[in-house]
């Protein structure tokens, strides 16, 4: 996932001990026992919370909803590749939770600037992120995850707008966390995901207020 910062405070799972560190992976987490998981059948996504900082933010109201839309997006491609997709709590159901507790943006114009002019983009962006996966019906917690991680140099699509390495980010952290809580995603998921570009990385979105 490109750079990584230590974790951002927790803003969803503030001063929950039992979260720890994930190795190689800059972030803290309680991963739950693969066995666990394979007694669910489908999930639930809740809306992503993207919450305007204290220190005031980057991105208008409007802008923080159509990214929290894209994100969510994000999840059910994700999701969808180990359990169906509901919006019905129930038996056997897993709902997951997810706040972007930070967003970086990057600065595209001088970007695509230093990328003419030295190749690299110079301004990199990024996020923190928060996932808890608990029981639809209980509201036991199975799993959660606390990481932030920044752009990279190389990622010079994502660098052209304004939140492109925060949905980098996003893209690259939803994967590894639902890999290491959920397992392995089916066969037929594992092979499209191989063959679909990374959103982040190859996907143009026009939407013209966050590229200002």
């Amino acid at each position: 996932c490109a750079t990584s910062r230590p974790p951002t405070p927790s803003v969803a799972l503030a001063g929950d001990t039992r979260l720890a560190p994930w190795p190689c992976h800059n972030a803290l987490i309680t991963p739950t026992d693969a066995t666990v998981a394979r007694n669910y059948h489908a999930i639930v996504i809740d809306p992503v919370s993207i919450p305007e900082s204290p220190a005031g933010d980057a991105l208008s109201a409007e802008q923080r909803t159509a990214l929290a839309a894209r994100l969510h997006t994000t999840l059910a491609k994700e999701c969808a590749a180990f359990h169906p997709v509901t919006d019905q709590p129930g038996e056997g159901v897993l709902r997951l939770k997810t706040t972007v507790s930070s967003v970086r943006v990057s600065k595209p114009m001088l970007n695509a600037f230093t990328t003419l002019l030295i190749f690299v983009p110079v301004d990199m962006g990024g996020a923190g992120v928060e996932f808890e996966l608990v029981d639809s019906v209980s509201g036991q917690r199975l799993a959660a995850c606390v990481s932030d991680h920044g752009g990279s140099p190389f990622q010079v699509i994502s660098a052209l707008r304004k939140t492109g390495h925060a949905e980098a980010v996003f893209h690259c952290l939803s994967r590894e966390f639902l890999d290491r809580t959920l397992g392995q995603p089916t066969p037929c998921a594992r092979e499209e995901r191989t063959a679909r570009q990374t959103p982040s990385l190859g996907q143009t979105v026009a939407d013209a207020d966050l590229r200002r």
